[in-house]
Formats: structure tokens, sequence, C-alpha cells
């Protein structure tokens, strides 16, 4: 990776601390092209995979990106961390 990239790759992994496990990622790859359904644009995977459309059914879209917005600023609100999964060590 470029040096003018790597405090920006830090800052970006420093947030995304619920981590998937790749070959769960995989998986979930291989169905997105293999399924057949061309009407279907969101395919989640990982610990969060479950939790993401449960929870913008719950909070509806616009509140919904309001806290992951928040959760990237460190300000989630009490009721986003307990309905999105907690933070899961690293893979590396």
């Amino acid at each position: 990776m470029p040096q003018d990239y790597l405090a920006s790759w830090e800052k970006f992994n420093s947030l995304n601390t619920v981590r998937s496990d790749p070959a769960g990622t995989a998986d979930v790859m291989f169905r997105m092209v293999t399924d057949g359904d061309r009407k279907k644009v969101h395919y989640y995977s990982g610990p969060d995979g479950v939790a993401i459309p449960r929870v913008k059914q719950l909070l509806g879209q616009d509140w919904y990106f309001e806290e992951l917005s928040a959760r990237h600023h460190s300000e989630a609100s009490p009721l986003w961390n307990a309905l999105m999964p907690a933070p899961a060590p690293s893979l590396e």
C-alpha cells in the first residue's frame, strides 16, 4: 500500500471492529454470483449480517444511517450499541 494512504487506512481499520471470517464472506460472495437473483443488491455476511437488516427495519433507513455515522465518530446511542454486534478481535 502506498505510504500516502496508510494513515487513512489505519483510521478505517480502527472503525471496522466487527470482523468477519474471510471464508464466510467468500461463501456469501459465491451465493451472490450464483443464486440467479438479479434484483437483490445487498448481501450481508459476518456477525453483523443478521443485525444490519433487522436494525434497518427497526430504526428505519434514515435513523439507521444517522446512527451508523454517529458510530463512526464514537457517538453511537445506547440503543445502537445494544442492537449491533460487539466488536470482535482482529483476525490478523
